[in-house]
C-alpha cells in the first residue's frame, strides 16, 4: 500500500536510503520499504502501552508454559497410541516397536 505524506516526512532523508526502515509516527510503530524513492508501507502496528520485552515475557511465561504444553502434548499423543493399540497382542506391539 503507498505511503502517505506523514510518512514520507517522518522518513526524510531515508528516502533515498534503499531497504527497510521503522518509524515512530504517534503511538504507531509502521515499517516501511523504500526503493528507488518510492515508498510502501508494510506493516503498521498499533500497541499502546505494551512492552513485551522484559524479563516477565522472555524469561518466566516461557519457563512455565513451556512445560505445562509439552506434558499435555505427550498426554495426548499417548492416549492416541492407547486408543489405537490397545487391541493390539503384545507380540504384534514388540514387533512394530521392539528393537530387534
Amino acid at each position: 500500500m503507498p505511503a502517505g505524506p506523514e510518512i514520507r516526512a517522518a522518513l526524510g532523508d531515508a528516502i533515498q536510503t534503499n531497504g527497510t526502515h521503522t518509524i515512530h509516527v504517534g503511538t504507531n510503530k509502521i515499517q516501511v520499504v523504500a526503493f528507488s524513492g518510492r515508498i510502501a508501507t508494510v506493516e503498521t502496528t498499533v500497541i499502546p502501552n505494551a512492552d513485551k520485552s522484559g524479563l516477565l515475557y522472555k524469561v518466566v511465561f516461557p519457563m512455565i508454559t513451556s512445560p505445562i504444553l509439552g506434558f499435555v502434548g505427550g498426554f495426548i499423543i499417548m492416549a492416541i497410541l492407547y486408543v489405537f493399540l490397545r487391541s493390539w497382542r503384545p507380540l504384534t506391539v514388540a514387533r512394530v516397536f521392539g528393537r530387534g
